[in-house]
């Protein structure tokens, strides 16, 4: 009987002490909030931050387009781009806390003067509010830690995420840096046109590239020149070209015609010795958006001339 009463006594405590730890765990996880942000991506219609002591940026949603802004230049933005900003902070949850004092801030640049300063709306109406500091990348694993302070709190939160990465990068990679997306398989037609002259390059039925329909080219080097199109981006934007000067300044264009597609593409270069180019190109996928390139840069894989393309007479 007292063995029976001692086997109960040992349940009883048993039962006791495993309500007791799990209370006071489960007060330990309601401490720590390890979901920092939530949002609805497709509420988000505004981001505004700032690094450091630079300008403001604003991303703002205007139909079904991206425009971002900073110190009254405004430009559409890069669809991917921002799908990857919305990926990084539409849910941001915490690994653990790394300080709780404003002692601390410094050491992980999430003060109001050496952090990134965030702020997102949703349906125009703010969201969240937060600092983005520095980060720590595991070259082992391959992962990146950023460290996140929420705007009116003192503690300084873990995050495994590449948002320091996403927003440390300025303006300009928030921008369009695309002049052209063709297929190569797809592109039928290039017509070359300078200021005097113009030659075309076109397939016939059987696939043979021909210059102005009648001499046979190298295929293969013109298929070699069309990879070239399939992703053609620039990071040199040039936003001192005059517009006005654009007839004046005209040198040549690459036309190509696309399968599937209405319009061609439309690729023009103009020469402003005034720029850091000199050669200042524009592109009918990106119309208003200049870039700078000089002779050994991007335009020469968009320009070429007729003998690049000339089958190599065989040697006897």
């Amino acid at each position: 009987m007292k063995s029976s009463k001692f086997l109960w006594l040992v349940f009883v405590a048993l039962v006791g002490l495993y309500f007791t730890n799990k209370y006071a765990c489960s007060s330990k996880e309601r401490s720590f909030n390890a979901e920092l942000v939530s949002l609805d991506s497709l509420a988000v219609n505004e981001i505004v931050f700032r690094i450091k002591a630079d300008e403001e940026i604003q991303i703002k949603k205007e139909g079904e387009d991206w425009i971002v802004s900073q110190a009254g230049k405004s430009v559409k933005a890069k669809t991917e781009t921002i799908s990857a900003i919305l990926s990084q902070i539409c849910h941001i949850r915490a690994t653990g806390i790394v300080a709780k004092t404003p002692d601390k801030w410094a050491s992980y640049e999430v003060s109001d003067s050496l952090g990134t300063k965030i702020k997102v709306y949703e349906n125009s109406k703010l969201k969240e509010s937060f600092i983005i500091g520095r980060f720590n990348f595991n070259q082992q694993n391959q992962t990146m830690t950023s460290f996140v302070r929420m705007e009116g709190d003192d503690e300084i939160y873990a995050v495994n995420s590449f948002l320091a990465v996403v927003f440390g990068r300025g303006f300009d990679a928030f921008r369009n840096q695309v002049l052209a997306e063709a297929p190569a398989a797809e592109i039928t037609e290039i017509k070359f046109e300078n200021k005097d002259t113009a030659y075309l390059i076109s397939k016939n039925e059987m696939g043979q590239w021909l210059l102005d329909g009648q001499q046979d080219l190298d295929s293969a080097k013109v298929e070699n020149y069309l990879q070239a199109f399939e992703r053609l981006s620039s990071p040199d934007f040039e936003d001192n070209f005059d517009e006005l000067s654009k007839e004046k300044n005209f040198i040549k264009k690459v036309v190509l015609k696309i399968e599937n597609r209405l319009e061609p593409l439309e690729i023009s270069c103009y020469r402003d010795t005034v720029l850091k180019g000199p050669f200042v190109l524009e592109s009918s996928d990106n119309e208003g958006t200049y870039f700078s390139s000089d002779s050994s840069g991007i335009v020469e894989k968009i320009f070429r001339q007729p003998e690049d393309f000339f089958i190599e007479k065989k040697k006897n």
